[in-house]
């Protein structure tokens, strides 16, 4: 049994790498091909190597301001066709001045997708909404905000009496109910996109109809719809800490690293990118990742090299 089987529940999931960074999309985009990221990630994760490359996710968890171009989506596409890889664009929480302006951005990726199998993660129920009613050809993703699920690493359910049925509660999201998976089918979402929480990833039950994403090694904590690195970088005292405020982008080159210490234990690190605080899981030793996270039965693994934006 090969690693990543022993920790993915006896199946061999596909490789999806994360470009979240605009930084890193320039970059492919310039060479043309994921080869060279390829590379680094096998060299990152040694387990991930027996993984088969099948796409790449693209775009922005942090902030709207942050997706491509439509320039560089028919670039991506250019890029998804002769590499045969399918593409995934990852779309944030919008705020509602922005919502019309991210809606043409998907309806342009639509357009210019014919023929082609797109996913669109959301992590907005306004974009999520849009895409089951408006965009007959794009793939719509539950996206990682609209999990509801607990993040938090303080968390310490091991110290519980009945430590399994604990760890089965914190496990359950929305996805758990009946009736929102009915909603879920109803805007044609057919997978949802998953993280190395501490208590294990919540896996869709059985007969839900949906498929899973596990996203490593990065971990959101939480997010908010203000831009805490926006404003401190604003020299100005008007607009900021407001929705949608004044930005130059200042994520781009600052970031934000709380320490949180812990009396007699190592201490928790949290960086915040944006408008997204996030946190980092070990993920090199797949046997340690089984037995911390127990099985998973996924059939995609998101592998991300760098911070996601």
């Amino acid at each position: 049994m090969t690693a990543q089987a022993s920790f993915l529940h006896g199946s061999t999931p596909d490789l999806y790498l994360g470009i979240g960074s605009p930084a890193l999309l320039d970059a492919v985009l310039r060479r043309g091909d994921l080869h060279e990221i390829h590379e680094q990630v096998r060299g990152q994760v040694p387990w991930l190597s027996e993984l088969r490359l099948r796409g790449f996710y693209f775009g922005s968890i942090t902030c709207h301001r942050l997706l491509p171009t439509r320039d560089q989506l028919d670039s991506v596409l250019d890029l998804a066709r002769r590499t045969d890889l399918a593409p995934v664009m990852v779309t944030p929480v919008v705020p509602q001045s922005a919502l019309a302006q991210v809606q043409n951005l998907l309806l342009h990726l639509e357009h210019a997708s014919t023929g082609m199998a797109v996913g669109v993660e959301a992590n907005d129920w306004g974009i999520l909404s849009f895409l089951g009613k408006s965009c007959r050809t794009l793939r719509p993703l539950l996206g990682r905000f609209l999990q509801q699920t607990d993040s938090d690493r303080r968390v310490d359910m091991t110290s519980h009496p009945d430590f399994v049925k604990v760890l089965g509660a914190y496990r359950q999201n929305a996805t758990s109910i009946a009736r929102h998976g009915e909603l879920l089918r109803s805007l044609g979402v057919e997978r949802v996109e998953l993280e190395l929480l501490p208590q294990g990833p919540a896996i869709p039950p059985p007969g839900a109809g949906l498929q899973a994403s596990l996203h490593m090694p990065f971990v959101v904590q939480t997010a908010s719809r203000r831009c805490i690195i926006g404003s401190m970088g604003s020299l100005s005292t008007r607009g900021k800490f407001l929705l949608d405020g004044p930005c130059q982008r200042q994520c781009l080159d600052y970031l934000a690293r709380y320490v949180v210490p812990r009396p007699g234990t190592s201490s928790i690190d949290y960086i915040q990118v944006g408008r997204v605080v996030l946190y980092q899981v070990p993920v090199a030793d797949a046997k340690a990742l089984r037995q911390r996270y127990l099985d998973t039965a996924v059939g995609r693994v998101v592998y991300s090299p760098a911070l996601p934006f």
